[in-house]
C-alpha cells in the first residue's frame, strides 16, 4: 500500500514537472520571437539615394554595430512611406515629398530621424537637341515638353525654379498629351518611364538625377546636358522616417544604424576606398558603366546630419507643392498653412 501511494506521489511530481517544463518552453519561444522580431530592423531602401545602406549592409556595418538590419526593396519614396504607415518595415528612406504626404496623412506620428544625402537637386537635366535652356535666355522653357516625376522632390525643385525665373505663372501640368507652346509643359512619368519618354520623344527633356546620367553618358551624341543657370540653389534631401512609437523604445539601436549609415558615407567619401565603394554599389544597382555611377556619387553631399538646407528643402517642397496641386492640397498641411519643419525632426545620430 505504502509503495503504491509513493508511486503516485511520484507519478504527480513528474507531471508538475513536465507541466512546468512545458511553461518554460513556451515562454522562451515567445520571447525568443519577440526578440528577433525587435530586434531585426526592416528598412525600406529604393535604388538611387541609398548607396551608403548598401554599403553598410555589404561590409556589415550594421553588424558591427550590434543591429540586425533587413534592407526592403522599394519601387519610389511614395511606396517607401506607404510600407511604414502599414507597418511593412520599421524604418524608410526618402525625400521631402513623400515626408509632407505622410504629414498630411498621419501628422506628428512620424519623425525624420536623419538624413545621409543632400545635393541641390535640379543641377540640370538631360535633353534632345532643342532650343530650350536653363541658362537664363530670352527663350528659357517656354514651349519646352518637360517629363518628371511629380510625386518626388525633382517636381518641386522645378517648380520653385521657375518661380525664382517668373516661369511659374505660365506653368502647366498637361494630361493626355496636351501641349501649349506659350508655357512651360510638364508631363507625369514614373522614374522607370522617364528614359523612353526621351528617347521616343514624347518629350524634350527629362529631370530625374541619375537618369539623366545613365541617358546622357549612354548616347552622348545625341543627348545633352542642360545645366541650370549659375546662382539656382534647390536642395533635395533624403533621409531615414520612423514612427514616434519606434523613436521612443528603440532610441539607442536607431542610433546605432544612423552611426552603420554615417561609417558607408565616410568610406564612399575616402579616395583610398572610394572605388570599392562604387564597386558595390554597381553590383547592387546593376550598373555596368563605371563613370555613370562616379559622376552619380559625386552629384551629392553624402554624410549623416541635418542642417538648415533640410528645412529649406522640405520647406521648398511644401510651398509648391500646396501651390501647385489644389486638388490633392487645399493651401495646408493638417491645418498649417506653413510648417516648422523643426517639430518633426527628431535627430538621434551621434558620432
Amino acid at each position: 500500500m505504502e509503495l503504491i501511494k509513493m508511486n503516485r506521489n511520484m507519478k504527480i511530481a513528474l507531471a508538475m514537472v513536465i507541466v512546468v517544463a512545458i511553461v518554460i518552453a513556451a515562454v522562451a519561444i515567445v520571447t525568443n520571437d519577440n526578440d528577433e522580431k525587435g530586434d531585426t530592423y526592416r528598412i525600406a531602401v529604393v535604388k538611387h539615394n541609398f548607396e551608403p545602406l548598401f554599403i553598410a549592409d555589404e561590409l556589415g556595418y550594421f553588424n558591427d554595430a550590434g543591429v540586425n538590419v533587413k534592407l526592403v526593396q522599394a519601387s519610389s519614396g511614395n511606396d517607401a512611406m506607404t510600407s511604414l504607415a502599414a507597418g511593412h518595415v520599421d524604418l524608410a528612406g526618402f525625400g521631402s515629398d513623400p515626408f509632407l504626404g505622410m504629414i498630411d496623412k498621419y501628422g506628428g506620428d512620424y519623425k525624420y530621424i536623419g538624413r545621409w544625402m543632400m545635393d541641390e537637386g535640379l543641377k540640370g537635366a538631360a535633353a534632345l537637341d532643342c532650343p530650350y535652356s536653363f541658362n537664363g535666355d530670352e527663350k528659357g522653357l517656354v514651349g519646352a515638353k518637360i517629363g518628371v516625376n511629380t510625386n518626388v522632390s525633382y517636381y518641386s525643385l522645378l517648380l520653385k525654379y521657375l518661380s525664382q525665373t517668373a516661369q511659374g505663372d505660365i506653368m502647366v501640368l498637361q494630361k493626355d498629351g496636351g501641349y501649349d507652346k506659350d508655357k512651360v509643359n510638364i508631363y507625369h512619368f514614373a522614374n522607370d518611364a522617364l528614359s523612353g519618354a526621351l528617347t521616343t520623344g514624347k518629350v524634350d527633356m527629362i529631370i530625374a538625377g541619375a537618369t539623366n546620367i545613365n541617358v546622357v553618358e549612354r548616347n552622348p551624341t545625341l543627348y545633352k546636358y542642360v545645366v541650370a543657370e549659375e546662382g539656382y540653389k534647390g536642395y533635395m534631401s533624403v533621409g531615414m522616417f520612423s514612427s514616434m512609437d519606434l523613436v521612443e523604445k528603440r532610441e539607442g539601436d536607431i542610433k546605432k544604424i544612423l552611426n552603420a549609415i554615417d561609417k558607408a558615407c565616410d568610406y564612399m567619401n575616402d579616395t583610398s576606398t572610394k572605388n570599392k565603394a562604387i564597386d558595390i554599389c554597381m553590383n547592387r544597382l546593376n550598373i555596368t558603366d563605371k563613370n555613370i555611377m562616379t559622376k552619380y556619387l559625386e552629384l551629392a553631399e553624402w554624410g549623416v546630419k541635418l542642417n538648415d538646407d533640410d528645412k529649406e528643402s522640405i520647406e521648398s517642397s511644401f510651398e509648391f507643392i500646396v501651390k501647385n496641386n489644389p486638388s490633392k492640397y487645399t493651401g495646408t498641411l493638417k491645418g498649417l498653412t506653413t510648417i516648422d519643419i523643426t517639430d518633426y525632426f527628431d535627430y538621434r545620430f551621434v558620432r
